[in-house]
């Protein structure tokens, strides 16, 4: 009885140590898993700042090419601007000078006829 006693302690401690081994065992492999899964969530994380970041200069290049098209139209519109002003000047500048010839010549025949 005694040799039976000490057969059913002896199987409940392999027992209770299998169980403990095994607890241990599920414990180790939790925290590896939880290493894994932080170690790719930091990849992740890494990632998603690249990408961020390349969208971020994809945007600032973008911005700047549309800002250059919009000064280009703008430089284009004032050289217009500018050429028309020019030319009513000079259209303005033509009338006058036309006017003065009549003037002149009017003047001339005027003269003339008091010459008469």
């Amino acid at each position: 009885q005694r040799y039976a006693l000490a057969v059913a302690k002896l199987e409940d401690e392999t027992k209770r140590r299998v169980k403990q081994l095994e607890q241990q065992d599920t414990i180790k492999e939790v925290e590896q898993m939880k290493k894994v899964q932080e170690e790719r969530l930091k990849e992740g994380e890494i990632r998603v700042q690249k990408g961020l970041a390349e969208l971020r200069k994809e945007s600032q290049e973008r911005i700047e090419r549309e800002a250059q098209r919009i000064q280009e139209e703008v430089d284009e519109r004032v050289a217009r601007i500018e050429e028309a002003k020019r030319r009513m000047e000079e259209a303005k500048l033509e009338a006058e000078r036309r006017a003065l010839e009549v003037v002149r010549m009017r003047t001339e025949d005027e003269e003339d006829e008091e010459d008469e």
